[in-house]
């Protein structure tokens, strides 16, 4: 399972069981990412306005690779 964290000016995101095999698609697809070792999850800056849309296309991707998700919301 992959979970999403919005915060107000990044995503964060635990690529869970799978982070192995998702880890290569996900940095190609969304170079931006970047790993934060003290949090210990990838982070994705994005603008404000966006939101909806970034969720929307990271929902996309994990879902054509059959992952499930959880979502938090700290924004």
């Amino acid at each position: 399972m992959v979970t999403l964290i919005k915060r107000c000016k990044r995503h964060g995101i635990l690529l869970g069981e799978n982070a192995d095999r998702l880890e290569t698609d996900f940095t190609e697809t969304f170079p931006a990412a970047r790993f934060d070792p003290e949090a210990q999850e990838w982070v994705i800056p994005w603008e404000k306005g966006f939101y909806a849309q970034s969720n929307a296309v990271l929902e996309q991707f994990f879902a054509t690779r059959g992952e499930a998700l959880s979502h938090i919301d700290e924004c």
